[in-house]
């Protein structure tokens, strides 16, 4: 599990986009959603669905 996060951490900071990143950094939000959809992307599979706790 631990190589599998270390990947998915790594194309996100070589493959995400320069402009996304720097989105992100200036609000400090959606990495989650960024993330989600950087993997949807290159697995070629549907993202994950996300709802409320409560």
């Amino acid at each position: 599990m631990h190589e599998f996060c270390k990947y998915w951490n790594y194309v996100y900071t070589t493959k995400l986009p320069n402009d996304m990143k720097e989105w992100i950094d200036f609000h400090m939000n959606c990495e989650d959603i960024a993330m989600n959809f950087l993997i949807s992307n290159i697995t070629k599979k549907s993202p994950i669905k996300v709802s409320e706790l409560y």
